[in-house]
């Protein structure tokens, strides 16, 4: 299944640590460049998981 996903999911999964299951699930994950850019201006959960997984996902 392909997932796109906007900023929101990402960082309500972030908040509740369930973040990390999220490629688990589907098979290809989209995250808009638009969304990346939204993610990064706050230091948070979402953020630094992004950072740190950025290269597995299509955008």
């Amino acid at each position: 299944m392909k997932l796109v996903v906007n900023a929101s999911p990402l960082i309500f999964l972030a908040k509740i640590d369930l973040i990390q299951v999220l490629p688990d699930i589907v098979d290809c994950l989209v995250i808009p460049k638009a969304v990346t850019k939204e993610i990064a201006k706050h230091k948070d959960k979402a953020s630094q998981w992004l950072e740190n997984n950025i290269e597995q996902f299509q955008m």
